[in-house]
């Protein structure tokens, strides 16, 4: 048990010193904080920075990379999972569609998760990350729910957060007026 505890130590130490020698990028230190097993949530502003990075192929390949990733993390980092799915779902809202198209064609990888179980303290955590999961799974399999959630997502940066269309368009929308930048 102790060698456990002192071998995990060990590799968070590791972790820690490969960030400050190679230099994190914004990116991966995004997708790290999105997708950590800490007990608490992410900004929306670094899940749209995550989705606008989609859109860049080197980019997409890190994400895309972490997802898959994260969800293949051991069932005692429940929550590092159930963020993953968070983020894969914003995503498939908000990003790329290339992370629709590779969601669909692996999804092999997430429906597993359909059947994830894991108590901590007497109580399912797994319940989440099996509801997170079904949400997924139905809105890429539907094509006219995708297509309505993605909408209410572009009205929502639109209206929020002055982001128009898509998210490289180069306008901010400043009191009700586009404004070219």
């Amino acid at each position: 048990m102790a060698l456990q505890v002192l071998s995990s130590g060990l590799g968070s130490v590791k972790k820690a010193a490969n960030r400050v020698t190679q230099r994190e990028s914004a990116l991966e230190k995004n997708l790290r904080e999105a997708t950590s097993n800490q007990n608490w949530g992410v900004p929306n502003s670094q899940l749209h920075d995550i989705a606008r990075a989609s859109f860049d192929f080197q980019e997409y390949q890190t994400i895309i990379t972490e997802i898959w990733a994260g969800l293949q993390e051991a069932k005692s980092r429940w929550r590092r999972v159930l963020k993953t799915l968070n983020l894969v779902e914003f995503l498939v809202k908000n990003g790329s569609e290339r992370i629709i198209d590779e969601i669909r064609r692996d999804q092999y990888k997430v429906r597993p998760l359909m059947d994830f179980s894991y108590s901590e303290d007497g109580k399912d955590k797994g319940a989440a990350v099996r509801e997170k999961t079904k949400a997924i799974l139905e809105l890429i399999s539907d094509n006219e729910l995708l297509r309505s959630e993605r909408d209410k997502a572009r009205t929502h940066r639109e209206k929020f957060m002055g982001m128009p269309g898509p998210f490289h368009s180069g306008a901010l929308r400043l009191r009700g007026k586009v404004c070219r930048l």
